[in-house]
């Protein structure tokens, strides 16, 4: 079978899921976990909340019929509509959430997290933070998270960029990963669709020419990213380095051990990246030593042109930092 009949043959796999139903969707969502997560606690008995942020589409009736594929475009525009009003006196942030899991919740709850935090931290533009999801929760509330869908959100924002080269992308994915710098990509009901990768993802940074960027991979073997999207205009923070894996995926956990010290660790409290991530990384180390499981050793890349932003809280952050996005006096 060529590369096109095979994708042509995924795509009209997960259409027919989808025309069955969301429901039905539901009942074929699987749990696999990384071994490790053998040993965190039993699943709570009460499902576990996920993050409220606004969705870029109201959720579809469980019975409906909806061609999955055809209404991608029209998501990603309704979601660039939700964007606020760019500011003109300051750089804008955009914030991007990425989960392309489509077996467990736990990573889009992290995801819708990422996506709160950024929000709170830096207002403007990041207040529409965008989620690209494959969990069965926000299926056609929200664009898949596939290549195709990846590279359409950053040309859009791409082009809002361009009128202020000082703006900043700010990308959070997370996953199970492997040590080939790609993560566990799928939908619902096991229907594999191209891996998002260090790979896919330069290619759409590049063409859409966004060149501050931070980005941080919540995943086993997350350094293996490290290579291919380094320069002097990128900050990469990573779950793990580039040979071990990162603890934490079970589904009965609300968030993934890097995804619970980083995100609501000084980060949640308005910290600058590196007070939050020095802070996280301490802190997974702890938990992986009390549990006697290998250390994943977080990674920070920070390129020069982003120290400042690196060691910077923002704007709604800290108050007694100064942040280097305040509007100059």
């Amino acid at each position: 079978m060529t590369m096109r009949n095979s994708l042509l043959a995924m795509k009209a796999r997960a259409a027919r899921a989808i025309a069955l139903g969301l429901g039905a969707l539901a009942l074929a969502l699987g749990g696999a976990n990384d071994a490790a997560d053998a040993q965190t606690p039993a699943a709570q008995a009460e499902p576990l909340a996920s993050p409220d942020i606004p969705l870029c589409a109201p959720p579809p009736h469980p019975n409906a019929r909806i061609d999955v594929w055809g209404v991608q475009d029209a998501l990603i525009g309704k979601c660039m509509e939700l964007l606020p009003a760019r500011a003109t006196d300051r750089p804008n942030i955009y914030a991007v959430a990425i989960n392309p899991h489509g077996r467990q919740l736990l990573f889009s709850r992290e995801a819708k997290t990422a996506l709160q935090r950024f929000a709170t931290n830096y207002g403007g533009t990041a207040r529409g933070g965008i989620l690209l999801s494959n969990s069965s929760s926000d299926m056609l509330q929200v664009p898949l998270a596939t290549q195709q869908n990846i590279a359409q959100v950053m040309g859009e924002i791409g082009r809002r960029t361009q009128a202020r080269p000082d703006d900043v992308l700010m990308v959070y994915l997370t996953s199970h990963g492997g040590p080939n710098a790609a993560l566990e990509s799928g939908l619902p009901g096991n229907i594999p669709i191209l891996a998002i990768s260090a790979e896919s993802l330069a290619s759409a940074l590049a063409d859409a020419n966004v060149r501050r960027r931070v980005i941080v991979i919540s995943a086993c073997f997350a350094g293996s990213w490290i290579p291919s999207l380094a320069n002097d205009d990128t900050i990469i923070i990573t779950a793990a380095a580039a040979d071990r894996t990162s603890f934490g995926c079970a589904e009965d956990r609300p968030l993934t051990y890097f995804g619970e010290a980083f995100l609501n660790g000084p980060l949640r409290r308005g910290a600058s990246l590196a007070t939050s991530f020095e802070a996280a990384k301490k802190m997974v180390a702890q938990w992986e030593q009390e549990q006697k499981f290998t250390l994943s050793m977080p990674q920070a890349y920070i390129g020069k042109n982003m120290q400042q932003f690196w060691q910077a809280a923002p704007p709604n952050g800290a108050p007694a930092a100064k942040s280097v996005l305040a509007r100059k006096k």
